[in-house]
């Protein structure tokens, strides 16, 4: 009778002993495995097993008993041991690799989509620009790490939200502006100064007429939507603008800017900086 316990003890102790510290061969490495909240301790070892991340149901069963496993996905770099996941899986790190993206300031809706597609594994750029269309303006330009597992919902709630946590509320009129600005101007000091003049312009009635936005031409105000994610320092210069006595302005093939009065004097900048 001792001899069949103690046959068993052993048996047993194998079966716990391959159980916990081989990995199947086909370990599902570079693969992102999902954990249901909804799943049991025991269901959640017949889902790792079904998907070759331990090899007993039964084993993990008895270990993982009674701890706290978290929810989430997780990602398997290398084969690691059944206490390895377990551990993994109580302490909630997912080691999902992070892409390390960045946006430039000033980049629209359709250059972030490019920027970002193919970086990440389930990014779709048609639905990010169907759903981020409303959002443009308000998508922060940064250097972000996103998880490679990312979905363009994931992106837009991630560039959201580092808009609000980086800038705070702020009117859409600033965001308009802000946007022209990024696109008119090359640093903070001439956005500041081409800021008072848009502004005075809008003060006066007088159109804004800038050409990255020729709808501006056509009608007086800014434009209906920001046409691009504007940086901090342009949303800090519509904020902040340089007072300055000017209303017209060019920027030579310098990039230096030169500012006029009156029209007449803007012509002769045209002719003086322009048309060397």
């Amino acid at each position: 009778m001792k001899k069949i316990i103690l046959i068993t003890i052993v048996c047993l102790g194998i079966v716990v002993y391959f159980g916990s510290t081989h990995q199947p061969q086909n370990f599902p490495t570079r693969t992102i495995l999902s954990i249901d909240k909804k799943l049991s301790t025991n269901e959640i070892g017949v889902y790792l097993k079904q998907n070759n991340v331990i090899r007993s149901t039964t084993v993990f069963s008895v270990f993982a008993r009674n701890k706290s496993i978290k929810a989430g996905q997780y990602y398997f770099e290398k084969p690691i041991g059944m206490f390895g996941v377990i551990a993994r899986l109580v302490e909630g790190k997912s080691h999902i690799p992070a892409v390390r993206i960045t946006i430039p300031e000033g980049s629209n809706n359709e250059q972030i989509a490019a920027i970002i597609w193919g970086k990440l594994e389930d990014f779709d750029a048609p639905q990010f620009l169907k759903k981020a269309k409303e959002y443009q303006g308000y998508l922060f330009p940064d250097t972000y790490n996103i998880a490679v597992n990312a979905d363009e919902e994931v992106v837009i709630s991630l560039l959201q939200n580092t808009f609000n946590t980086k800038v705070g509320k702020v009117s859409g009129e600033i965001v308009n502006m802000a946007a022209l600005l990024e696109e008119e101007g090359s640093n903070l000091e001439n956005r500041k100064m081409i800021a008072d003049v848009l502004w005075r312009r809008l003060k006066i009635g007088m159109a804004l007429q800038v050409d990255v936005a020729r709808e501006t031409y056509k009608w007086k105000g800014l434009t209906s939507a920001p046409i691009t994610n504007p940086g901090l320092q342009s949303i800090k210069a519509a904020q902040e603008p340089t007072p300055n006595p000017y209303l017209y302005y060019i920027s030579d093939k310098d990039g230096i800017f030169h500012y006029a009065k009156t029209y007449d004097e803007h012509l002769v900048n045209i002719q003086k900086y322009l048309r060397k």
